[in-house]
């Protein structure tokens, strides 16, 4: 194969993944709602004091109570990624791969990758 091939190749699969991606997988969104209360309590206490000398001591006791209703929306995040690599090796020959990465934990992937000039490996990746 020449690299016009290889680079057709990676083209159409990276064109496949972006409709499969747009078209077919649909991500899940979590909708949590939650009742939000808020109190708020304002006293007074006055002291009157009357011409006749008599006194006397009035409290007023002020609740406030505000309620909403909130929603959260929380998209899945994806679990596969599948990617294409393109590089250069030490004789400046083009060299083309691909990757496979699946989400292992909430913010870690673990993947493989391969090369066409026989390399191969392991990845971990970590999203912060």
């Amino acid at each position: 194969m020449n690299n016009k091939q290889y680079v057709l190749i990676v083209l159409v699969i990276f064109g496949a993944g972006v409709f499969a991606g747009k078209t077919l997988l649909k991500p899940e969104v979590k909708i949590e709602e939650r009742l939000i209360e808020k109190r708020d309590v304002v006293t007074q206490i006055k002291e009157v004091t009357r011409p006749d000398g008599t006194k006397e001591v009035v409290t007023i006791i002020q609740e406030k109570t505000i309620t909403k209703n909130e929603k959260i929306v929380t998209p899945d995040k994806t679990k596969h990624q599948v990617g294409a690599l393109v590089g250069i090796d030490t004789k400046f020959k083009p060299v083309y791969g691909v990757e496979y990465n699946r989400r292992f934990t909430d913010n870690t992937k673990l993947g493989v990758w391969g090369m066409t000039n026989g390399t191969a490996g392991l990845s971990v990746s970590i999203e912060f």
